[in-house]
């Protein structure tokens, strides 16, 4: 089940705990992590705190909902659910990209339909942001390329350069980048690439066969064959033995 961290900001103190009641009998997958009752106060705490969700009423003393919305630096990193007693905000808030608003009193079955539907935004959030690239930018005296990551066969370290082999619709290719080869293999953790020697970084995606000897060479899809040397021999095996 996925969890959100919510925070709720009411001026009435019967409102927000009335809320936060019904939140924790029916959305079991939000989390209450703070509540504010005093909009400027909310403000100074919202800036240095990270969360999900932010149920927020309208109408508030000294600032009400939008104006406080307006004030923050990065609203794009939560999502909004207005409250209000007042159904004419619901365009306003609509204007101000809310996930959803509700009217109050509070309506159960609005509440948990609002709750479910920010829970798959803030999914779907999370995993663009976590989401790892796909393309790999290789610095070049020129410039830079941009190569698919998983286009790439292996990677040779050439003097106080890298030669990036890759295969693009059938047709072996390379490119050379003034970057040293431990700066690609920094970039690529994560993905499956292995050193299998102090000269070379494998697909491992792209290995065909690997035949034995002193270390060992392996046999990638393009034909190409490289050798694993003797003291990453070993750690390369275990990849493949589970």
């Amino acid at each position: 089940m996925k969890r959100v961290n919510a925070i709720i900001i009411d001026d009435e103190v019967k409102s927000s705990e009335n809320l936060e009641f019904l939140i924790q009998s029916y959305c079991k997958q939000v989390e209450i992590t703070a509540i504010y009752n005093h909009p400027l106060e909310a403000l100074e705490k919202l800036k240095t705190t990270a969360f999900d969700l932010l149920f927020l009423d309208v109408e508030m003393p000294q600032l009400d909902g939008f104006q406080l919305l307006e004030l923050l630096e990065n609203p794009a990193d939560f999502k909004v659910i207005f409250t209000t007693a007042y159904k004419d905000y619901a365009i306003e808030a609509i204007k101000k990209s809310a996930s959803d608003y509700l009217l109050k009193p509070i309506n159960i079955q609005d509440l948990i339909k609002s709750v479910n539907k920010v829970i798959t935004e803030v999914t779907i959030h999370k995993e663009k942001k976590t989401e790892k690239p796909q393309l790999l930018r290789i610095p070049s005296v020129h410039g830079f390329d941009l190569i698919q990551i998983q286009e790439i066969n292996y990677l040779k370290s050439s003097n106080t350069t890298t030669e990036i082999f890759f295969t693009l619709d059938g047709v072996k290719k390379r490119v050379v980048s003034t970057k040293p080869l431990k700066h690609f293999e920094d970039l690529l953790q994560g993905y499956p690439f292995f050193r299998i020697h102090d000269s070379y970084v494998v697909n491992l995606n792209k290995i065909k066969q690997y035949m034995k000897g002193e270390g060992g060479s392996v046999m990638l899809h393009d034909g190409s064959e490289i050798d694993v040397s003797r003291r990453r021999k070993q750690d390369f095996l275990n990849l493949f033995l589970g």
